[in-house]
């Protein structure tokens, strides 16, 4: 179990991957030749931080109870890239 200051920094993370994984891939926002290194630092700044601290369960439990439909398989996506490079 996570206490409540945990949760708050679980979520602000998760939010934060989500909100700007999307603006990467949209090109209104990110040009095309920048999105690839912006999601790397998506990943080292938010996911990475989160899966060192906390097993990856808790991590998408915590997801899925904020997160809707989209934006959870958004965030799944991007925890397998995570995990695919360890």
């Amino acid at each position: 179990m996570v206490s409540e200051r945990e949760m708050r920094e679980i979520k602000e993370n998760i939010w934060k991957a989500v909100s700007d994984e999307w603006r990467a891939r949209n090109p209104k926002f990110t040009p095309p030749q920048y999105a690839q290194s912006y999601q790397r630092a998506i990943e080292r700044c938010y996911i990475e931080p989160l899966l060192e601290k906390y097993d990856i369960d808790t991590v998408l439990e915590i997801a899925r109870s904020i997160l809707g439909g989209k934006d959870f398989r958004l965030l799944q996506e991007i925890i397998k890239r995570v995990e695919s490079r360890k």
